[in-house]
């Protein structure tokens, strides 16, 4: 059985905030972009260290609620991140390692 290394995101929002739902985040790791729907994702990544930025678009803002974090992934393994977004627009989501 191969074993799996990379990240387990979780993307959330306050959920009175339904117009979030028509907004899809970004995942930046370096140069790579990877745009999911809400909810929680895995996404395949190499050991080592890693800058991680989560954002979405939203109504004439091209990073709305932009945060980032820096993760260390050891070979075989799957680091859990949450990134959640209050209700008020012009905060950064939070952003963070879970366990």
């Amino acid at each position: 059985m191969e074993s799996k290394t990379g990240i387990n995101i979780e993307l959330g929002h306050f959920p009175g905030a339904f117009f979030l739902s028509f907004c899809c985040p970004r995942v930046e790791v370096g140069d790579n972009t990877y745009q999911k729907p809400w909810g929680t994702h895995f996404i395949p990544l190499p050991a080592g260290t890693h800058d991680i930025t989560v954002f979405f678009k939203y109504i004439g803002t091209a990073r709305c609620g932009e945060n980032k974090i820096q993760v260390e992934i050891p070979e075989g393994e799957v680091k859990k991140l949450k990134f959640f977004m209050p209700p008020l627009m012009t905060a950064s989501g939070k952003l963070t390692e879970e366990g």
